[in-house]
C-alpha cells in the first residue's frame, strides 16, 4: 500500500456533501492519498460490502504490483442485484478520484457505474479489454463514492449459461486508487 500525505482523521456525519444525516463515519484525508491494494495495509476506508462483502482484494489481476479489488460474482453473494464499493471521505479542497479500471461486464447481464454523492457518474455497459482511468472530480467537504456493479432488471431471454467469451464475466476490477487535489 502506498500512503501519500494523509492525515487520516475520522469525524462523524456533519450535514457536508453526501451526508445522509446518519452518524456515519467520513476519513478526512490529506492532499494525496493512494491505494495500490498490494499488503495488508489499506490506504483508503473502503466499505467492501455491509453486512456481507461483496468485494474482495484478488491476487491473480492486477494493474500493477500484486493485488487489485473486485467485486464478488453474483453467485457467492446474497440475494442482492448490486454490488457496492464504498468510500466515505471529507476532503479539504476539490479533489478528484481516480482508479484503473479494468471491466468485464456486459449488457443484457450487468452494467458498472461510479455513483458520487447519489449523483452517477461514468457508466459502463459493456466490457473494455484494457486497464483505463476512471476518474471523477469531488468537491472540499463529506463525499460518499458507491463503486456498483448491477445486474440488469432487462429481461435477456438468453436462458442457460452465460456466454463469458462474448458476454463478460460480470466482474470489475480497481487498482491504483488515488485521491488528490490537482
Amino acid at each position: 500500500c502506498t500512503v501519500v500525505d494523509v492525515d487520516a482523521s475520522v469525524t462523524n456525519g456533519g450535514g457536508g456533501a453526501g451526508d445522509d444525516g446518519a452518524d456515519s463515519e467520513y476519513t478526512t484525508l490529506g492532499p494525496r492519498t493512494i491505494d495500490d491494494f498490494d499488503g495488508e495495509q489499506r490506504g483508503l476506508p473502503f466499505d467492501f460490502g455491509t453486512p456481507v462483502p461483496q468485494w474482495r482484494l484478488d491476487d491473480t489481476v492486477s494493474y500493477s504490483g500484486t493485488s487489485s479489488i473486485t467485486n464478488i460474482p453474483w453467485s457467492n453473494t446474497t440475494n442482492t442485484n448490486t454490488a457496492d464499493l464504498t468510500l466515505k471521505i471529507s476532503l479539504g479542497g476539490k479533489s478528484t478520484v481516480r482508479c484503473m479500471a479494468l471491466i468485464d461486464i456486459n449488457m443484457p447481464y450487468d452494467f458498472f457505474y461510479l455513483e458520487v454523492n447519489g449523483e452517477r457518474r461514468n457508466t459502463f455497459y459493456t466490457r473494455l479489454g484494457e486497464w483505463f482511468p476512471l476518474q471523477s472530480g469531488l468537491l472540499p467537504g463529506e463525499n460518499t463514492l458507491v463503486f456498483r456493479v448491477e445486474e440488469s432488471e432487462f429481461e435477456h431471454g438468453l436462458g442457460g449459461e452465460r456466454d463469458v467469451a462474448n458476454l463478460g464475466s460480470g466482474r470489475v476490477w480497481l487498482d491504483d486508487c488515488d485521491v488528490g487535489r490537482y
